[in-house]
């Protein structure tokens, strides 16, 4: 959802007694390629609304992206990718990749922690479909990232 929208239902919500929205959901980490729409992608724009409205969380949608950055065998062919195939895609899975690597868990567990320091606070939608789908998201609670490693999350394919 674009900014101006979510300000403009907020607006309506209170101009009409309507409950407010409780949560933003959006796609994250991740970018769409060039040309396709990028409105369900959290941008700066978004986050510093969201920053500044806090009783609305984001929450992020499909954080583990069916497991595939944790495997270019799973990323080949496979639907969920298309939409995010090219050269920011493949920047942003290399740092996610050697962040992994350097800290000892999985692309999606380093995915999830970076969510998690995110400000404001992401809450990441999980929905794992196996106990052992939940027990790798929640080892990503005990995984640690450093400023520096966050900085080149943050910053890849930009």
């Amino acid at each position: 959802m674009r900014t101006w929208r979510l300000e403009r239902i907020r607006r309506l919500r209170a101009a009409d007694g309507w409950p407010a929205p409780v949560a933003l959901q959006q796609h994250t980490y991740l970018r769409p390629r060039a040309g396709l729409d990028s409105a369900s992608i959290l941008d700066g724009e978004q986050l510093d609304y969201l920053r500044a409205h806090d009783d609305l969380p984001p929450v992020a949608y499909s954080p583990i992206r069916k497991g595939v950055r944790d495997s270019a065998a799973k990323r080949a062919g496979h639907w969920a990718m298309e939409n995010y195939e090219g050269p920011d895609a493949q920047a942003r899975l290399a740092a996610v990749a050697q962040v992994a690597a350097e800290i000892g868990v999985t692309a999606d567990q380093v995915v999830l922690a970076w969510l998690l320091r995110q400000s404001p606070t992401m809450i990441p939608l999980v929905g794992p479909r196996t106990l052992e789908q939940y027990e790798t998201a929640h080892a990503a609670l005990d995984a640690v990232l450093s400023g520096e490693q966050m900085v080149r999350l943050d910053a890849a394919g930009a």
